[in-house]
């Protein structure tokens, strides 16, 4: 019995050893491949790969220059792929791939492509900075600041400059010009002498020189107790004044001269109207000491800014370049903001009081000023604000200043025109370039005003500047001299708190405190030429 069962445990390994199972078949498919450049760019080739047999997912590798630099799966008849990081105007050889198992088998034939030459951006543009009685202030940039740039420049078609600039923009000074006169400037963009494109053309007229000879006459509002802080020139037949105007039956806050006669009007209450800002006859702002106030045509909103969470008092100035964009200054560095629907308190990172503010005509740089004048503290500031930043611009520690050291004293106003901010202060006239950044002061002595307190500044223009004393002095300069205006100093107990200049002519509002004087009350000077 052991014998038999033996042999048959022999046969039957026997019979398996001998009888193993057949191999898997090996798997036919069809792996030509195709590849095709569908686009270049400078520094990108797009390339796509497709197979015959897509039956199955089916996976490529892709060589650029004998290298692998794409493996991948792929679900459909075709894929495209971006090849990027390339050199520009540089040839690349391509060739696709069938892989199967982790092996190459089939290839496509290769392909040869050149990426595209460097495509320069050659706009360029011209703007003007400003105008003076014979000369011209322009900005030259360009798109592409990746490499050095040239320009030409030419005036009335006549070649005035040709420079190479490193950096984004340069500023040109063009001299020599004549007075009240029309030029045409353009710019080309340039390269290696041939001229690649051009800029828009601009057209300027220098400025002419204006005149000192205003006729002033005065006027009065209310009794006395009354007093007038802001004024508006729109025209002529249009002035808005405000501040607090007593009479013997009524209390007022402003007052309208529609060139025949001032109406006298209580805007909201009777509590005193500090500053007056006029966009339209139907978009009007005045401030109270804490509160905007506007005008929309029909009627006069008071916002409570207490109620709105702002801690903020903002009211004694405003200004805006367009009814979206207005500010409002005041007590303790207090700034407000409104954006045509919301008011935002900003942080001006000091706690001197801001009687000025103003403006460049697109709003970019905002500037204001103030000083403090209590407890023997009489520092001063003017501020700057640009790119969602106040930085304090200018500072005085003290009432008197000395120009040689950078403290000019107390700065009590502020105007923008142009690419230039003015400012009074007790050295004498500072004008800082917000695009440059360059200071030029021109001192009190030179300017007229050295002799008292200068408190008001108007830029109708570079040649045509204004400053106004609290007594009622008047320096003016009309492009190529000061002169002092003492014409309506002439009158005991008038005290001027602001003045505007506007289309030749002058306002100067205040008060006169002659008690028992029958020129007591809110006091207008106006000054025509």
């Amino acid at each position: 019995m052991r014998i038999i069962a033996f042999l048959l445990t022999l046969i039957f390994v026997n019979v398996f050893i001998s009888c193993p199972n057949p191999p898997d078949p090996i798997e036919e498919r069809d792996t030509r491949i195709y590849l095709e450049v569908v686009d270049t760019t400078a520094t990108t080739v797009t390339l796509q790969i497709s197979v015959e047999d897509t039956t199955k997912s089916w996976g490529f590798a892709l060589s650029r220059d004998d290298s692998i630099v794409f493996q991948l799966e792929v679900w459909a008849c075709d894929t495209t792929i971006i090849d990027t990081g390339l050199i520009t105007n540089t040839e690349y050889n391509y060739t696709a791939y069938f892989l199967m198992n982790g092996e190459l088998q089939d290839s496509s034939l290769a392909v040869t492509v050149t990426t595209d030459p460097e495509v320069r951006d050659t706009s360029i543009n011209l703007v003007l900075r400003s105008t003076w009685t014979t000369s011209a202030t322009l900005n030259v940039s360009v798109g592409d600041t990746s490499q050095n740039w040239g320009f030409v420049l030419t005036r009335d078609g006549q070649v005035v400059l040709e420079a190479g600039v490193i950096g984004s923009d340069t500023t040109i000074v063009d001299e020599g010009l004549v007075l009240n006169t029309s030029y045409s400037y353009r710019a080309y963009f340039t390269e290696q002498g041939t001229s690649l494109d051009s800029s828009l053309v601009l057209e300027l007229t220098t400025l002419d020189i204006s005149s000192h000879d205003f006729s002033w006459t005065l006027e009065k509002l209310g009794t006395y107790g009354s007093r007038l802080y802001d004024v508006a020139i729109v025209d002529e037949n249009n002035i808005w004044v405000v501040g607090n105007i007593e009479t013997d039956t009524m209390e007022y806050n402003a007052a309208h001269w529609d060139g025949g006669h001032w109406e006298l009007l209580q805007i909201i209450n009777t509590a005193d109207l500090h500053s007056v800002f006029y966009f339209a006859d139907d978009d009007i702002w005045v401030t109270k000491y804490s509160y905007p106030v506007h005008w929309d045509g029909i009627g006069w909103t008071q916002y409570n800014l207490t109620e709105m969470g702002l801690d903020v008092s903002a009211g004694f100035d405003s200004w805006g370049s367009s009814p979206d964009d207005m500010y409002f200054v005041g007590h303790e560095g207090g700034i407000l903001h409104y954006d045509g629907s919301n008011f935002t308190k900003m942080e001006s990172g000091v706690s001197t009081d801001l009687y000025r503010v103003s403006g460049s005509e697109d709003g970019s740089y905002i500037f204001a000023t103030g000083f403090r004048n209590l407890d023997g503290n009489h520092e001063s500031v003017t501020l700057m604000y640009h790119e969602g930043i106040w930085e304090t611009l200018f500072y005085a520690p003290d009432y008197l200043g000395d120009y040689t050291e950078g403290d000019y004293g107390r700065m009590s106003a502020v105007d923008v025109y142009g690419d230039t901010c003015y400012v009074v202060s007790r050295e004498g006239l500072i004008k800082y370039n917000f695009y440059s950044g360059e200071i030029d002061i021109l001192l009190s002595q030179e300017a007229n005003i050295h002799h008292e307190d200068f408190n008001a500044l108007s830029v109708q223009s570079p040649a045509d500047v204004m400053i106004f004393s609290e007594v009622g002095d008047v320096s003016h300069f009309d492009g190529n001299n000061w002169s002092l205006d003492t014409q309506i100093d002439i009158q005991y107990g008038n005290w001027y708190v602001n003045a505007r200049l506007a289309n030749n002519q002058a306002v100067m509002v205040g008060v006169n405190f002659d008690f028992g004087s029958e020129s007591a009350g809110a006091l207008i000077a106006r000054g025509i030429r």
